[in-house]
């Protein structure tokens, strides 16, 4: 209801969703890429834009989710994102294979949304889901060549 609400208000006309967007993290945040750059680059292949949403206004982000037809973040408050997402719209996750949490997985389904998880090795175990993350790039093609198709 929430969602409805908001939409009907700050986003009501609907426009097509056909961008892929990586929700990229700030460096030296928690939960960074050790493997960015790696990670970058393959997304550069696919046609997925890079974007700081802590860059971006509130409104800016609505937007740009409603044109989003595929959603790619590592597990954070970034996430919640998805609230705007247009109901086609297919979320994947970097998640930490040690400690993840499945909040976001619950948000996507309560949403209605088609979810992927993407296990991604911590880097510093001690720091448990603060860690950064290494992705396995082999894995990442691999999953998102499956999301695309479908």
């Amino acid at each position: 209801q929430v969602r409805a609400e908001l939409l009907a208000v700050l986003a009501p006309a609907a426009v097509p969703a056909t961008r892929k967007i990586y929700a990229a993290r700030a460096a030296g945040g928690v939960r960074s890429l050790v493997n960015e750059s790696e990670v970058e680059a393959l997304l550069l292949e696919i046609d997925f834009e890079k974007v700081y949403f802590e860059k971006l206004t509130f409104l800016e982000q609505i937007a740009l989710m409603r044109e989003t037809a595929v959603f790619l973040g590592v597990h954070g408050a970034g996430m919640t994102n998805m609230l705007f997402l247009p109901e086609t719209a297919q979320v994947a996750e970097l998640l930490n294979a040690d400690y993840g949490d499945p909040c976001y997985a619950l948000l996507a389904s309560g949403l209605g949304l088609d979810y992927f998880c993407i296990l991604a090795a911590g880097y510093q175990p001690a720091l448990q889901n603060q860690s950064n993350l290494v992705v396995d790039i082999a894995l990442l093609k691999q999953a998102l060549m499956l999301i695309l198709k479908k």
